[in-house]
């Protein structure tokens, strides 16, 4: 899994979609985008639920990757899981 994908399971729990807790009003944030693998699309801010994004990311262009990077990110573990098993 991703653990930018997991990061924000946890983190959206209990938060609606345009409200962060401890942010005051008056501060904008950066722009944070997010990968929906279910539509294939790039969201701008907490468009979906949080068990249908990937993310957050800082630009367009990185959440456009999110699915690349993850899949990068799983070859890399499974690598690491059979040179573990190996020295068994």
């Amino acid at each position: 899994m991703d653990r930018d994908a997991g990061h924000d399971a946890g983190h959206d729990a209990g938060h609606d979609a345009g409200h962060d807790a401890g942010h005051e009003a008056g501060q904008s944030e950066p722009a944070q985008y997010w990968y929906n693998p279910i539509t294939g699309e790039v969201e701008e801010g907490r468009v979906s639920p949080w068990t249908d994004r990937m993310g957050p990311y800082p630009t367009r262009e990185a959440a456009l990757h999110a699915l690349e990077r993850a899949a990068g990110r799983t070859e890399a573990w499974d690598e690491e899981d059979r040179r573990w098993r190996e020295e068994e």
